[in-house]
């Protein structure tokens, strides 16, 4: 786990890389080869996931 900076935390899973945002509350995980296509979420009324797959 990385400190990308103050506020983010970054951890990479099987190729996956995965963005912790403290502040917001927010994860963000992407696909690093595309960042076209991004879905978000809303879980337990707290939590903003934001992922982003690959489009082919």
């Amino acid at each position: 786990m990385e400190y990308l900076n103050r506020n983010m935390r970054y951890i990479n899973i099987f190729g996956i890389h995965v963005y912790v945002n403290k502040q917001p509350k927010s994860i963000v995980i992407s696909n690093r080869n595309d960042s076209s296509k991004v879905t978000q979420l809303v879980i337990k009324g707290a939590i903003k996931v934001s992922y982003v797959t690959l489009c082919q």
